[in-house]
Parts: C-alpha cells; sequence; structure tokens
C-alpha cells in the first residue's frame, strides 16, 4: 500500500504578504504615483498591432508551453479539443500567487469613481452611462500571465478601497465553481452584488474562459441595473505569439427606465472567407454598440410577442484598452481617469481568507515543492468533502416509484464512504478536520404512504 502523502510543517495561521500592494495610499493620491502604479500592472504585456495585448515575456511563455506539452503527453489530446478545464488538475507553475476571488476584484477599481458619480445624479440615462463605463474601464486592470488559484469552497477574501467602499467575496460552490460578491459604496451610496460561475475550454491553440452569471447594481432609489460579462479569448496557447483579447458582448439592462445596451467586442471583425481578401479596419479590442429605450407602447405590446419599438438614444464606442465614447463625449481616457487602488483588510481578517492558503504561500515564496504538496492536499481535502456531502445528501431522500403517484421516504442511513488510507488527507491549518465514523444504527423502514 502506498504511504500517504504529508504535507508540510504547519506554521502559525499568518496571512501571506500581499505583493500586489506595493505602495500605501497616502503615497498614491498624487496622479504620477497612481499612474506609476497603473502602468506596472502591464510590464507583461504590450498593446498588439491587431489589437487586444501581447504577452511580452519569452521565456515565461516558453516555460508555460513546456508545461502544457507535458500534460498533453500524459492525458492525451483530448485536453485541447474544447473540454472542460475546470475539473482537471493543473501544474502548480502554471498558477499565478493570487486566488481567483483576489484577482476578479483588481477590475472594480474604478468603483469609486464611476459608481460614486451613478449614485449621486438623478438622471436615469446618466447613470445607466456611468454604469457601463465601470465596467468597460475596469477590464484593463485584468490581465494576467498566469492563471490564478481555483478558490476552496468557503474560501473568502476582504478589502476596501480608499474611499471606503467595502468588498467582500467568497467561493460558494465547489461543482460548478462559484463565487459570491458584493461592493458596498460609501455611505451604501450603491450595492454592488452578483454571482458568477466560471469555466474554461482549450481548443487547438486558443484558451477560452467563461464567467457566467448576473452581475447587479442597485441604487437607493431602486434603479437596478444588471449586465453580463464577454468571453476571454487567449491565443498562442501551444505556438505562435500569446495573445488575448475579448469576444462576445457586455449586455446592459436598465428595466425601471427601459434602457438597455448591448455593446459587442471586435465590432469589425471579418469572416474566415472575407479576411483571407480584406484587412479588418479596426482592432480586435474596437467596441460598439447602441443605448436604446424601450417606448411604453413597447412595453405593452411585448407580452403580445409584437414587433420591437425601440429608440435609439446614442452610439457607443470605443476600446476596452484606452477609451469610451457617449455620442463622441468622452467619459473614460486610460492616460486621463486612473484607478483607485484596491487593498485586503488587515484587520479582522477570516480564518477562510484566501491569504492563509498554504501553496498559495509557498508559491510566493518560491517555494514549488512545497506548494506542490500543499495544493495536492487540498485538492484531496475537497474531493473527501465533496464524498462526505454527496454520501449525506442521499440520506432521507424521497423516490418515486414509476408508474405510482406515491412516494416512500427512505429513511434507512447510508454510512458515507471515507477516502482509502493512502488518499486521506492530512490535517491542514485552516481546513476543517473529517468528521469521526458514524456508529452503524438500526433502522426499520416505514410503510408506504397511502395514495391519495
Amino acid at each position: 500500500m502506498a504511504t500517504a502523502v504529508q504535507p508540510p510543517p504547519v506554521q502559525a495561521l499568518v496571512p501571506a504578504p500581499h505583493k500586489s500592494v506595493k505602495t500605501p495610499w497616502h503615497e498614491l493620491e498624487t496622479d504620477d504615483a497612481r499612474r506609476k502604479a497603473n502602468k506596472k500592472l502591464f510590464e507583461h504585456f504590450a498593446v498588439h498591432k491587431a489589437g487586444g495585448l501581447k504577452m511580452l515575456d519569452e521565456a515565461e511563455v516558453s516555460r508555460q508551453r513546456g508545461v502544457v506539452w507535458e500534460m498533453i503527453k500524459e492525458v492525451g489530446n483530448s485536453l485541447m479539443d474544447g473540454r472542460e478545464l475546470a475539473n482537471i488538475t493543473l501544474p502548480i507553475q502554471l498558477f499565478e500567487a493570487k486566488s481567483f476571488l483576489e484577482k476578479m476584484t483588481e477590475g472594480w477599481a474604478y468603483a469609486p469613481t464611476y459608481l460614486t458619480r451613478a449614485a449621486l445624479t438623478h438622471d436615469p440615462l446618466e447613470r445607466f452611462k456611468n454604469v457601463i463605463t465601470f465596467v468597460v474601464a475596469g477590464i484593463h486592470l485584468t490581465p494576467a500571465f498566469r492563471k490564478p488559484f481555483n478558490p476552496i469552497l468557503g474560501e473568502t477574501y476582504q478589502a476596501r478601497l480608499s474611499d471606503g467602499t467595502e468588498i467582500y467575496c467568497e467561493q460558494t460552490t465547489h461543482h460548478p465553481p462559484a463565487s459570491n460578491w458584493q461592493v458596498i459604496g460609501p455611505n451604501n451610496l450603491y450595492h454592488y452584488h452578483g454571482r458568477g460561475l466560471c469555466s474554461a475550454s482549450a481548443r487547438g491553440n486558443t484558451l477560452k474562459g467563461y464567467q457566467h452569471g448576473l452581475n447587479v447594481v442597485e441604487f437607493g432609489d431602486g434603479t437596478k441595473i444588471t449586465w453580463t460579462l464577454p468571453t476571454l479569448a487567449i491565443c498562442g496557447a501551444l505556438f505562435g505569439e500569446r495573445t488575448q483579447h475579448y469576444e462576445g458582448a457586455l449586455n446592459f439592462r436598465d428595466e425601471k427606465n427601459k434602457l438597455s445596451c448591448d455593446l459587442v467586442f471586435n465590432a469589425e471583425a471579418l469572416g474566415f472567407l472575407k479576411s483571407l481578401v480584406s484587412k479588418q479596419k479596426k482592432p480586435c479590442d474596437y467596441m460598439r454598440g447602441e443605448i436604446t429605450r424601450l417606448s411604453d407602447h413597447h412595453v405593452e405590446e411585448k407580452k403580445k410577442k409584437k414587433k420591437e419599438d425601440k429608440e435609439m438614444v446614442c452610439l457607443v464606442e470605443g476600446s476596452w484598452l484606452t477609451h469610451l465614447d457617449f455620442a463622441g463625449t468622452r467619459y473614460w481616457d486610460v492616460e486621463r481617469d486612473l484607478p483607485l487602488l484596491i487593498a485586503p483588510v488587515d484587520d479582522a481578517i477570516l480564518p477562510s481568507d484566501c491569504r492563509y492558503r498554504e501553496d498559495l504561500v509557498a508559491l510566493l515564496e518560491n517555494d514549488i515543492p512545497r506548494g506542490k504538496e500543499c495544493k495536492l492536499m487540498l485538492e484531496e481535502r475537497q474531493r473527501y468533502d465533496e464524498r462526505l456531502r454527496t454520501a449525506h445528501s442521499k440520506k432521507g431522500s424521497p423516490s418515486k416509484k414509476k408508474g405510482k403517484e406515491e412516494i416512500i421516504l427512505v429513511v434507512k442511513e447510508r454510512e458515507p464512504v471515507p477516502p482509502p488510507e493512502e488518499k486521506k488527507p492530512a490535517d491542514l491549518a485552516f481546513s476543517h478536520p473529517p468528521p469521526e465514523k458514524p456508529r452503524k444504527n438500526t433502522h426499520t423502514k416505514h410503510p408506504k404512504a397511502k395514495s391519495i
């Protein structure tokens, strides 16, 4: 029997140093300092001639490709045939020392600027424009040259911005992996919340990342604006230039004020045949859409499934890398409008905070062997906990007999099956120990319920 892999000695609960926050708030108040911090985010990228971002670190790209080719040798070409990647264990060498919970907050750094502005205006159209600007401006802050860690069920992250905005995130489901969040503005000016189900796939030389789910921001007068996110595409996974761009659209809706906007990415993309004979005029980071208002007539007729009656309000266009214009008026400019700093909470940190993760801490310390061991332990712990939840969910579950309406309650408990001894994970500092094996009980089945 193989011996169980033992984790490294568990140290005291001390959160990992937050290396992404290099400068305290009081030193980032000047525009020059904030501009330098913003440019630091793109030290690994440059704008590609065809649009989107190109990764500059060729040594890092080569190293990542070597790891991917080794994986293909082990699991076969099925890795790159479009299958879901969320359930595949990836080597720690492909990860950056951040949890996805922390990573997704980076795109919210414009909340104090645009969501506050949206909350203070009484014009529904201006509010709608500022919410759109908040989302688009934040996209350019989220490029990653490595993959963030998948959060563990129950993992949390708390952060705040210098204006008092509070951020709370938690991983709420394991399969499918879903994260919930809420962002509360100063003095409750706005409440931004949502739930994102993340997935990824690989096909050929391209990786794609998806975040399904509705984003919602609510204001004091009852206005609720929702939107969905586009698809991230990473080209050059195995060969060629490594680039990043977005596909699809941002779909915004304000049902109360009958406003909508579908902002299309790569809005002037050519089809395959046209691209053979023509050159695309706009880069792939170009985006275009229209804000429309549904007429009162349309709202009534919609129930009768008649033709839509929309009023075009204004044109929206720009680039998620540089700017955004509404009817020719620039609302966001990457050089002019700078994001604020998002910093993790340093006081009252929950034990479930992602900065306690031992694999993340080991990676920050560049201790790859220890990081591999800790990552393996966490994955085994999650599988074990999932088996316990599955076994528990089967207890007392109602079942139907074919052809009959009666319901039989199965009350005889099934004992949860513990994992094999050689794979049973050792206890980690921030994980709960597995429950003791329950003693056997003798149960009798209840008589069948009579049909009514």
